[in-house]
């Protein structure tokens, strides 16, 4: 071998032994893996040194909770410098976390592309990503399947200057007793975030769903509302787009969207589409439904003319505080197919939720 090649080798087996391991995923699984001690918190499901504020992997982790009772649950954590925090993939099977779970979580970085999937167990608060001060938060994903989630849900929360843009929460089933929120900052933006909703999820009493929330910022651009089924809930805020795919339970003279708060859902600069009717909808032409039960203002074009959604065409309309739409026609298939005690905010109530994670229990 020459000289040359040896060198190649030389450099090759260096790099291998100075790459930091947190390029590397890592699968932690509780019962299994020991928990441990990350600040005040002495519970912790999370991937290898955690502990010392920065896990081993940054990227690529999949933590997962079947059983037991933990503080927290961890995707990766970096509280040390501004290294990402992407990528990483947390499931909550069953147990019980007291306190917080987190996708992906980090002082001064960014938090990109984390999950969070519940599909049982007892859950506090839960974050698809969360930056405490400078990180944006972009992309992540909280999705629920099952289980019961007492405290507020966050596709993404950046709790300083870092902009929420793109978390996405998913709602398929489970008991929600607390705020949903697709996407949250104290000092940024928290814009293009979705929260969907389908199923057979039940909300309790005064829940909330806001798209985005930062009193700071813009919380309206490009958050969108996706909604197939009835649902009845205290407010819903800061949305910019609402699609609804009409759930067959839904006759003549009945909600979609139900709203029991004091404050009106405002349809000022909103856009507003039919993207389907679920199969078996007995609605037919001249049928008249509400989609929004109590609301101010309306979309630029529910004046009363007949407009072509996704799926039909249909005369929307903001009379009497309400938004209706009435049936003009459906697709020749006919009327089936196409498409598949918590407060609200109040303030900037929202930074209180949110805390360092070295601060133990303090919300």
């Amino acid at each position: 071998m020459n000289k040359f090649c040896l060198y190649v080798v030389f450099i090759l087996v260096c790099t291998l032994i100075t790459t930091p391991a947190w390029a590397e995923g890592e699968i932690v699984v509780y019962p299994g893996q020991p928990l441990q001690i990350v600040g005040a918190f002495t519970d912790v499901l999370a991937p290898s040194g955690s502990g010392g504020g920065k896990s081993l992997s940054l990227s690529g982790n999949n933590v997962t909770l079947n059983r037991g009772s933990v503080e927290l649950v961890v995707g990766a954590l970096n509280i040390n410098d501004t290294d990402s925090v992407t990528g990483n993939q947390v499931f909550v099977k069953g147990g019980e976390v007291n306190d917080r779970v987190y996708g992906g979580g980090s002082n001064n970085g960014n938090v990109v592309g984390n999950s969070v999937t519940i599909s049982g167990g007892k859950n506090a608060y839960v974050y698809g990503g969360f930056s405490e001060y400078g990180g944006n938060v972009t992309a992540n994903t909280v999705a629920i399947s099952g289980g019961t989630l007492n405290m507020p849900v966050y596709g993404g929360l950046s709790n300083g200057a870092g902009n929420a843009t793109a978390n996405t929460v998913a709602i398929s089933n489970g008991s929600l007793n607390g705020e949903i929120v697709g996407g949250a900052s104290a000092f940024g933006n928290a814009t293009g975030n979705t929260v969907s909703i389908s199923g057979k999820p039940s909300f309790a009493a005064g829940c909330s769903i806001l798209g985005g929330y930062a009193p700071l910022g813009d919380e309206f651009s490009g958050n969108t509302l996706k909604l197939d089924i009835p649902i009845t809930v205290e407010r819903v805020a800061n949305f910019e787009n609402y699609e609804f795919i009409i759930p067959s339970s839904v006759r003549s003279g009945s909600a979609v969207l139900t709203v029991t708060g004091f404050a009106p859902v405002n349809l000022v600069g909103t856009t507003l589409d039919i993207a389907g009717i679920a199969s078996g909808s007995k609605l037919k032409p001249g049928d008249t439904i509400i989609l929004v039960s109590k609301a101010s203002g309306a979309p630029a074009y529910a004046s009363g003319t007949d407009i072509v959604t996704s799926f039909g065409t249909w005369k929307f309309s903001s009379t009497s505080g309400m938004l209706t739409a009435t049936v003009v026609s459906l697709p020749s298939s006919g009327g089936g197919g196409g498409g598949g005690g918590c407060n609200a905010f109040g303030g900037l109530g929202i930074l209180a939720l949110a805390m360092l994670f070295f601060t133990r229990k303090g919300r």
